[in-house]
């Protein structure tokens, strides 16, 4: 029987959560008969970078430098002729329910990452003009669900299936002293794009407070984007450059996370962070903010602290909790690990196959 081919469209050039669970998909459908095509849509970087090290079919196109670029996109799918297009934030959604008018694609999927605060009405607006054509919507948070009913998306046409990560029996730590930390000073470290949404600059006006009490605290930042060099000369301008490290992208996060006393994810909106279960699955104790569905991996008090989106205050007392007691950071560490059980990377692989499996046997295809 001839696999069955899916194409991914991704509307990304970055490394961040989503790009992670497209490849995992795209690496481990193979053997239940799909044949994954990835296309980016915005240029080289981080991501193709990735692909090329893998054993998967890629196409990487720029849209925002060539429109012209969406004929190409046209001449690939034509050529490819996958029974399922399935797309990934936000663009790519947008642009695969419209040349779903140019070329025949049975099967179309859109794609609910977070719930995009960022968005303005008219974004919403193409949205909902854009919505009919594709046949459904998989959004990896209840969150994300929540918004798209709320703005006038049919909830019998959204699907949840929470991400899902690959529990590494072996982790190689990076030593601390190889990244000039001393071995008991203490870390305090978060992981994601350095864009608005991740909330860095929370983290560094909370290291004020935090510096006041522990002066040795270490924090490192974890990720690229367009705001590194904003959140670089804020932590100049309150000189805190002797307390911040900035790595950078880092391809296996864990290698650093593993010298994290303390998760932080002080992101603004989310959908279901893909770095928040890493760092559980590494026994680390999280202090997130109550977005998207950080509240339903995270029991407050529990396998972590929660505290408000934008609140520098309160997420520097939660720090500093967890920071003066070695015995509940411990503590949440070891739940953390249990809870993140539940979000395995073979279950979220299951569930996509599952709802492709369900779809094309309806569409009859």
């Amino acid at each position: 029987m001839e696999d069955k081919k899916i194409v991914f469209l991704i509307g990304s050039s970055e490394i961040g959560g989503t790009e992670k669970m497209v490849i995992s998909l795209a690496e481990n459908i193979k053997k239940y008969g799909f044949l994954p095509v990835l296309i980016g849509l915005k240029g080289k970087g981080e991501f193709s970078e990735i692909l090329e090290k893998k054993d998967l079919k890629f196409y990487i196109l720029d849209l925002k430098k060539n429109p012209f670029s969406i004929i190409k996109l046209l001449k690939i799918l034509r050529k490819e002729k996958p029974l399922i297009l399935q797309s990934f934030l936000y663009t790519a959604n947008i642009i695969g329910r419209i040349v779903r008018k140019f070329v025949h694609i049975p099967v179309v999927i859109s794609g609910q990452r977070s719930t995009d605060d960022w968005r303005k009405w008219y974004h919403w607006k193409i949205d909902l003009l854009t919505v009919k054509w594709c046949d459904a919507i998989i959004s990896n948070s209840h969150a994300g669900k929540k918004v798209l009913v709320e703005k006038g998306i049919a909830p019998e046409k959204i699907y949840v299936i929470p991400n899902g990560i690959n529990f590494k029996k072996e982790v190689k730590k990076i030593r601390k002293e190889e990244i000039g930390i001393e071995k008991n000073q203490p870390v305090v470290g978060c992981v994601g794009n350095l864009r608005k949404a991740k909330g860095h600059i929370y983290l560094i006006k909370s290291a004020k407070k935090i510096l006041k009490i522990y002066p040795e605290t270490k924090f490192i930042i974890v990720g690229k984007g367009n705001l590194e060099g904003y959140l670089k000369k804020e932590v100049k301008r309150n000189k805190m450059e002797r307390n911040f490290l900035f790595a950078g992208f880092i391809s296996e996060p864990e290698k650093i996370i593993s010298i994290f006393d303390i998760f932080v994810l002080p992101s603004l909106w989310e959908g279901f962070p893909v770095s928040l279960l890493e760092a559980m699955s590494l026994k680390k104790p999280v202090v997130a903010t109550s977005v998207g569905d950080v509240p339903l991996i995270i029991k407050d008090g529990e396998e972590g602290i929660i505290v408000p989106p934008s609140d520098s205050e309160s997420l520097a007392s939660a720090i500093i909790t967890l920071l003066k007691d070695e015995k509940l950071r411990k503590k949440m560490g070891e739940k953390a690990f249990e809870k993140v059980k539940n979000y395995s990377l073979e279950k979220m692989i299951e569930r996509y196959v599952s709802f492709y499996n369900e779809v094309l046997r309806i569409y009859k295809i």
